[in-house]
């Protein structure tokens, strides 16, 4: 009865302790809270590392939302695995007034699998609370201590985490036993004032006073303009598995012994198989490109994350008798067969994805999102994407290009990069023909080539869609053409030429405006066209960003009514501009006939803040010019 009356006035005490605390909200000045959806009262990282296989990292941090825009960050998760566990946490809510709304205990989280629709098993696991704060403004705390034997993978400090959230201060402190070299990625820190404790241990970083940034049309990725800081040491401990890297060759020694080593085995029948396959072809390029559309064939992605912190690629063998795996995995087993056919390759490392994303020189350790393989010939490479059945053989499009990747040899690893593409090899080529009709209506077709980059937005838009999302999507493509019919609609992925192509034939009313005196008004430039115009900006801060350039050139054969002729042609236009060049032509075929022609080549590049009008201007002249409209008369 003690006990339990013990037990009922502790309870009663916690229960009561925690709903009368009060949080105190610090003044938060005009300059941070105009146009703020939320502002980080507080945010502190305090890591320690106590020795190669045993770090802690404890997070306390506070923020007031202000509205739903921010809701988002009433959200809790806090991810961990195997050789890394959540020891403690605790989320409170508070009203505008300081009130404790209610408190959320470790055991009240969800434990889900962290894994995506197209991942097989993982053994990434988080603890997710959600919220959804009945008023604003509403205040969460949030506290967790995390302990891990993954001291290979230190948390980055990004304070400006996303726009339209204001910053009071923010503190990330690591502490690291003595003897070991830390690698480190600073970017912006001087931009913000960002105050640096002293160069050895402990590394401190603090920031205070951040107003909320606005995101400007093309800008840089948002950790390439804030603060950002990335650790690594030179020894470490990962799932297990100890490593040591005071150099890129180094950490591809250790990668190459500990991951890959021993992992290219394959069954007999399956190497007389690639023999057979490869049997008198002396071209290595020629094997690779056999091998190549056998892992296609025969094998397809699914996302696996297990093991040594999900870096180890399954064994061949196994990719092999079962038929899928993930990148790490089809990159190994493509490794292995190549290695067959005598065919010499490497497993490589990259941040793969649209935005382009360098592995790090000045901070050696493990990076990267996605492998991959490199197939040196000559004086040239080839980059096989090996995840993906449609891709041609070579193919390098906006995934993979033109980024720093990590390459992984027997006799070390080194920092590579992937080619960049021109806008010449970024081309898509379109030969049309179209009809007016003297009610103005239009009847057309269209053949379009598209390499480069623009093969890859053309193939994931379109390739597989059945017939009705493939003419709804088109639907959007050609919105600008009213009561759209499709004859013919076929796609073909040419993966021999890596090219995408299409083949359309189409019809669409009223596309001529029929004039009070008989006349017919149209827009020469039916199809493809270019009139996109990045917003207005006052007063721009950051650079903005062309990642990538291209070409697009059109010519059009155009079919007068009969009996109608052309009321003057368009003037000839060449306009050179450091962004791009814009050329433009309507000639005179015959009588009922015109030829237009037109190119249109963008530039890649990253331009200062300044040069954003100009580069306004230089887009909506070209809008201008693909909208340019011509009269017909009988």
């Amino acid at each position: 009865m003690k006990r339990f009356l013990l037990l009922f006035w502790l309870v009663f005490l916690f229960f009561y302790g925690t709903r009368a605390q009060k949080f105190h909200l610090p003044a938060v000045p005009d300059s941070i809270r105009q146009t703020a959806d939320a502002v980080i009262l507080h945010d502190n990282t305090e890591i320690r590392m106590q020795n190669t296989q045993s770090m802690t990292v404890d997070v306390s941090r506070q923020i007031i939302i202000y509205n739903h825009r921010a809701a988002y960050l009433a959200d809790v998760v806090v991810g961990y695995n195997l050789f890394t566990k959540v020891k403690k946490l605790r989320v409170r809510y508070y009203n505008a007034a300081g009130k404790q709304l209610k408190m959320v205990l470790k055991s009240q989280f969800r434990d889900v699998a962290a894994s995506g629709d197209a991942m097989l098993y993982s053994d990434y696991r988080a603890l997710v609370y959600n919220d959804t704060p009945p008023v604003y403004p509403y205040i969460v705390s949030v506290h967790y201590t995390i302990e891990t034997q993954n001291t290979a993978f230190i948390p980055e400090w990004m304070p400006v985490s996303a726009y339209h959230i204001g910053l009071l201060h923010s503190r990330y402190a690591f502490y690291y036993p003595p003897g070991l070299k830390v690698h480190r990625i600073e970017r912006n820190l001087e931009k913000f004032n960002v105050h640096k404790g002293k160069p050895k241990n402990p590394i401190i970083y603090t920031l205070d006073h951040v107003p909320p940034l606005i995101r400007e049309p093309l800008a840089p990725a948002l950790d390439k303009s804030v603060p950002y800081v990335r650790l690594a040491v030179n020894k470490f401990y990962l799932a297990g598995v100890s490593g040591k890297a005071d150099s890129w060759q180094e950490l591809g020694q250790w990668m190459y012994k500990r991951l890959l080593q021993g992992k290219d085995r394959l069954n007999p029948k399956t190497v007389q198989e690639i023999k057979s396959l490869v049997a008198g072809i002396q071209d290595p390029v020629q094997k690779a490109e056999k091998i190549y559309e056998y892992v296609q064939n025969k094998t397809r992605y699914v996302d696996v994350a297990i093991g040594i912190g999900g870096w180890m690629p399954v064994p061949a063998e196994e990719v092999d008798r079962l038929g899928y795996g993930d990148c790490k995995a089809l990159t190994n087993y493509t490794k292995a067969l190549l290695d067959v056919a005598g065919v010499p390759s490497y497993y490589t490392v990259v941040y793969a994805g649209d935005e382009k994303t360098d592995i790090e020189p000045q901070m050696v350790g493990i990076q990267g999102n996605h492998a991959f393989l490199c197939v040196p010939y000559g004086k040239d490479t080839l980059w096989l994407e090996c995840t993906n059945q449609k891709l041609p053989f070579g193919y390098t499009g906006s995934f993979t290009d033109d980024r720093n990747v990590f390459m992984v040899t027997p006799q070390g690893g080194k920092i590579i990069r992937t080619p960049a593409l021109t806008p010449e090899q970024n081309f898509q080529k379109t030969i049309a023909e179209y009809h007016l009709d003297a009610g103005g209506n239009l009847t057309g077709k269209i053949s379009v080539a598209a390499y480069g980059t623009q093969y890859d937005r053309l193939l994931f838009r379109y390739d597989g869609l059945d017939d009705t999302d493939l003419r709804k999507s088109l639907r959007k493509e050609y919105a600008h053409l009213q009561n759209l019919h499709w004859d013919k609609i076929k796609m073909t992925n040419d993966k021999k030429n890596k090219a995408y192509k299409e083949e359309l034939v189409l019809k669409a009313g009223n596309y001529a405006l029929p004039q009070s005196d008989g006349s017919l008004l149209f827009t020469v430039n039916a199809f493809n066209r270019i009139t996109y115009v990045p917003p207005r900006v006052i007063d721009r801060k950051t650079p903005f960003v062309i990642e990538r350039g291209y070409k697009d050139e059109d010519i059009y054969t155009i079919h007068l009514p009969d009996g109608y002729k052309a009321d003057g042609l368009l003037p000839e236009i060449n306009y050179d501009s450091e962004f791009g060049i814009y050329t433009m032509s309507l000639k005179q075929k015959d009588a009922n006939t015109l030829i237009y022609h037109r190119i249109f080549v963008l530039k890649s590049g990253t331009y200062p803040p300044e040069k954003y009008p100009d580069y306004r201007k230089f887009r909506k002249k070209i809008k201008k010019w693909e909208l340019k409209k011509i009269i017909i008369h009988k």
